[in-house]
């Protein structure tokens, strides 16, 4: 993995963490804006955990 994607990519976490935490501020919890902006943050964690999941797993034989 591109170590260079990697680090876009947390960075675009921060960004988007960032993001929801003013607008959760701003609208509250429950406001659609918010709802989308957790989603689109889940999205991001989701392909993190992918790549941290396949960078442990490597070498591993499967059985």
């Amino acid at each position: 993995m591109d170590p260079l994607y990697v680090l876009k990519l947390l960075n675009q976490i921060k960004i988007k963490k960032d993001e929801m935490y003013v607008m959760a501020q701003k609208y509250g919890l429950n406001d659609e804006r918010v709802v989308v902006c957790s989603q689109d943050l889940d999205s991001l964690l989701n392909k993190y955990q992918g790549i941290d999941e396949a960078y442990r797993n490597r070498g591993k034989e499967v059985s």
